[in-house]
């Protein structure tokens, strides 16, 4: 008997149907989607996303090199999805899903503590929980030397100098912090470096942790779901530094909370809800706004820029008639953004220089002649990389 060898049968009429509808189905998905994007796209690099609390990519330049065209899709993609549609909705929606289940968040840089305490271990900020690294005494003398260098160059112009160290939440409200984050050492950079500036240098400094942490029994002082300390914590940090600057500007008043004027808020959406996100009723977040009664400063008509908004950091000042009050000028972060209502009724001029490497540019300090100059520094920015100073100043004399 011979063998026959099969016939293949062609696909059924229903397979191929099948087949067809899938492949509609899954072009018509694209379509859809790609057309639900197209109007995200206009959405400008740089622009910031309120949900994941970051800047929009911009979109890729085509560079003629063969770098840049083998760049060029990847450099889309990121473009591309930023813009996705729903792309927001699903990171909040993913977020959320794990924080109610786990009580942890979809991103390592936001830890959860008790009472939905959220706590940033990004740009820092994670050392600055543990206390660790501690500087090394060549750290404290490199810094020593820089400030010191800073001092002596204003010395020099008959302007005096004050660095105010500004704590972050974890070190308001360690017993908040998750308890595998607890700190490794009493001991904090900034308490280091003030003791080491106050026996080694001469330079003024001031830590604010201390004055802050008695201020705890008036109510809460950090948001619970922002890096940064509420109205109430401001205020405080306000009153410890200007209690501090009294003693060398004797005509600088101090506001009394006596004469600030307090509004309840509803729930604040901080910053960290973006990073973890979370939608901005996940965790209520309540606090009350301060601003002082009296209000005789007003916006400088040079440099004449706004008031920062977040993420724009353009310098701006303000003054007040009142010749007798003394003129400062801050190098600052972002925490002295609450501040700023207070010093404004405090000096006769306020020139705010929000500097995120806190380098230190003389073109503009000489342009304004300040009584005093303050550099404003979070903590967690003393494990950054030692500021340069301009060559200028390492040519002073310090001694």
């Amino acid at each position: 008997m011979t063998e026959t060898t099969p016939v293949q049968r062609p696909s059924s009429l229903k397979a191929e149907l099948e087949n067809r509808i899938t492949t509609a189905i899954f072009l018509a998905t694209l379509f859809v989607f790609f057309v639900l994007t197209m109007p995200n796209l206009s959405i400008p690099g740089g622009t910031i996303s309120e949900v994941e609390n970051r800047t929009y990519t911009s979109f890729p330049t085509i560079g003629k090199t063969m770098k840049a065209m083998r760049d060029f899709p990847r450099s889309f993609e990121n473009f591309f999805d930023d813009r996705f549609a729903f792309r927001q909705q699903a990171i909040q929606f993913l977020g959320e899903l794990q924080f109610f289940a786990f009580q942890t968040t979809a991103t390592p840089y936001v830890l959860v503590g008790p009472h939905n305490w959220l706590f940033f271990r990004g740009d820092g900020e994670e050392f600055a929980i543990r206390h660790w690294p501690l500087y090394s005494q060549s750290q404290l003398q490199d810094w020593g030397t820089m400030l010191e260098q800073r001092r002596a160059w204003l010395a020099k112009r008959n302007i005096k100098f004050l660095l105010v160290l500004t704590p972050t939440k974890s070190s308001i409200y360690p017993e908040l912090v998750p308890a595998a984050w607890k700190p490794l050492s009493d001991q904090t950079r900034s308490s280091q470096l003030c003791e080491y500036l106050q026996h080694s240098t001469k330079v003024d400094c001031l830590n604010l942790q201390p004055s802050v942490w008695q201020a705890k029994s008036f109510g809460r002082l950090y948001f619970k779901t922002d890096t940064h300390w509420n109205p109430l914590g401001a205020y405080f940090g306000y009153k410890a530094m200007i209690t501090h600057i009294h003693k060398l500007f004797p005509h600088v008043p101090i506001i009394d909370l006596r004469d600030v004027n307090k509004t309840s808020m509803p729930s604040f959406h901080g910053d960290l809800l973006g990073i973890a996100g979370l939608g901005g009723d996940v965790i209520e977040d309540i606090y009350d706004d301060y601003k002082p009664k009296l209000k005789q400063s007003r916006l400088s008509a040079n440099p004449g820029n706004p008031p920062p908004q977040p993420h724009k950091r353009l310098p701006f000042a303000t003054e007040q008639d009142n010749l007798v009050l003394p003129s400062v000028y801050f190098m600052h972060d972002s925490f002295l953004l609450g501040q700023m209502p207070f010093i404004s009724e405090s000096f006769r001029r306020a020139y705010f220089d929000w500097r995120p490497g806190f380098d230190f540019d003389t073109k503009p300090i000489l342009s304004e002649k300040p009584d005093l100059v303050v550099q404003e520094m979070t903590e967690r920015y003393l494990t950054y990389p030692l500021p340069i100073n301009p060559p200028a100043l390492r040519d002073v004399e310090t001694k």
